[in-house]
């Protein structure tokens, strides 16, 4: 194979395949939300949710689905938001309004829709 060929070849493989990080979906129904979001991830909510997410320095994460949140201070719903992070919500969350959503960090929490 000439060396054209070959540069060719690779340049038609990283069009076809390219490499890095790919944004995911994470599941947050119970008092375990995720531990390993990263920037572009979504975190859906679903059935009673309780617990700290925290979203890294830098990061923009999106919150979709509809939850509830129990009827106890103790398990609250906390968005620890890091430096330069968004949180972007477009989701239904329900329960006692002195317990749905606590904010901490110094991040952005932007509100697309939900309720």
């Amino acid at each position: 194979m000439t060396k054209t060929k070959g540069c060719i070849l690779l340049f038609a493989a990283l069009l076809l395949f390219p490499f890095g990080a790919h944004a995911a979906n994470h599941t947050w129904n119970s008092d375990q939300p995720p531990t390993n979001v990263k920037d572009g991830d979504t975190v859906v909510i679903s059935g009673t949710i309780s617990g700290t997410l925290t979203v890294p320095d830098g990061a923009t994460v999106t919150i979709t689905g509809t939850a509830t949140t129990a009827n106890d201070a103790a398990l609250k719903i906390e968005l620890n938001i890091g430096d330069g992070a968004t949180v972007k919500w477009n989701a239904k969350l329900t329960g006692p309004a002195l317990y749905l959503i606590s904010l901490s960090g110094a991040g952005v929490f932007e509100v697309i829709g939900g309720a």
